[in-house]
């Protein structure tokens, strides 16, 4: 059988930017097992955005040019792009670009177009009506320009959940969707899913978030919440670590102070590697209260952890409710402040049957080798080699 040679495009592969970077290398390195050579193009935003991710997979080639900010006024590129992912698609069977709006996926399309390659989009997200509202003249502008445009042209439109799918479809793209999850490596959450959850108790239980410190994550209407309950569970806390986003740090530590939430809130850093992971191993309960959300990664890395959750039915993963691995609130104050008293109010048993189910539902649903083979499946049909797969839509 013959190598297929695979490009994809991300903007960044920053560790501060977000699940999306280490999504599309989960992605890259798991489909590499099935005889796949990956080129994964991405631009170097500096170390203000913190350092690459990196790979040891032989078959993942990481290729990468320095950039202090992409520019959308002048669509111009970072410089020597074009050059190097001009070399990577020369002999490409597929391009798959992860994004909408960065001017290098907008050059991912230019290539499928010139070269006649089967191009892939993952919009993750960003077509979402909440999404969309944020900096809503500059997409606007962009949209009109060269964001449509490469989104018709595409072969195919990568969906993470069916919410999204429909999205897409509100958009009146008439393309066909891949409804695909993201996935994860089980291998980094071992201790937490076979070590005894009891014996992670500190003196406080523990509410944690993990993200991006931005208005979009919900963290305004969480602390909301927090604040008319948080005395009827003074054994709990809250702690949320992330790289602050649009300077909205500043503004949930005053809504903190304003509260009086100074002793049950805690505000760290970004954590990555082995201190994530121990931190969630720590934790007690995981919450995502986003206006918006492709599929989170950190979720997934959550529920692999045992954590009960409780996430906003914004947050792309409907299916933690009927798998009985969290519940649902809609992203507002009221409901969050609703959901939480409900699951604080629980035994401590109780929340961990609901992390016990949660490790179950990611065992077996979102493991990478189920999302690889339906990638690679994906990929065959473009090539006109294998029939539609079933999680393809056409309308």
């Amino acid at each position: 059988m013959a190598i297929l040679q695979i490009t994809h495009i991300v903007d960044s592969l920053n560790t501060q930017r977000g699940g999306m970077p280490r999504s599309a290398l989960g992605l890259c390195e798991a489909i590499s097992a099935s005889n796949c050579k990956v080129n994964l193009c991405a631009v170097d935003l500096g170390n203000s955005f913190g350092p690459l991710l990196t790979s040891s997979n032989e078959n993942v080639a990481i290729h990468s040019v320095p950039c202090r900010k992409l520019n959308y006024g002048n669509l111009s590129l970072p410089k020597g792009f074009r050059k190097m992912l001009a070399k990577t698609v020369q002999y490409a069977d597929v391009i798959h670009s992860h994004g909408i709006w960065s001017l290098v996926c907008h050059d991912a399309a230019f290539f499928s177009k010139t070269l006649s390659v089967p191009h892939v989009i993952s919009p993750r997200g960003m077509l979402e009506e909440s999404a969309l509202r944020r900096s809503a003249w500059k997409k606007a502008i962009a949209k009109y320009c060269y964001v449509l445009k490469n989104l018709k042209a595409a072969q195919c439109i990568h969906a993470l959940t069916a919410q999204e799918a429909m999205s897409i479809r509100r958009m009146g793209l008439k393309n066909p969707i891949a409804i695909i999850p993201n996935g994860i490596s089980l291998e980094p959450f071992e201790k937490a899913r076979c070590g005894d959850p009891l014996q992670k108790r500190t003196d406080k239980k523990t509410i944690l978030f993990i993200g991006r410190i931005h208005p979009i994550k919900g963290l305004k209407h969480l602390l909301t919440a927090w604040a008319r309950i948080k005395n009827q569970f003074s054994d709990w806390e809250i702690v949320v670590a992330g790289p602050d986003d649009d300077n909205h740090l500043l503004e949930l530590q005053q809504v903190a102070r304003d509260n009086q939430l100074e002793d049950s809130v805690i505000f760290r850093q970004s954590v990555y590697g082995k201190e994530k992971e121990e931190l969630l191993h720590s934790a007690d309960l995981f919450v995502l209260p986003s206006f918006s959300e492709g599929f989170s990664m950190v979720l997934l890395e959550a529920m692999a952890s045992r954590l009960p959750v409780v996430i906003s039915s914004s947050a792309g993963c409907p299916e933690v409710v009927p798998a009985r691995a969290g519940l649902l609130a809609e992203p507002n104050a009221n409901s969050f402040e609703q959901v939480l008293s409900e699951v604080l109010a629980m035994t401590d048993e109780e929340r961990l049957q609901m992390g016990s189910n949660a490790s179950a539902l990611v065992t077996d649903r979102f493991q990478w080798d189920a999302v690889a083979a339906q990638v690679i499946s994906l990929y065959g049909w473009l090539r006109g080699t294998e029939e539609q797969p079933s999680f393809v839509y056409n309308d």
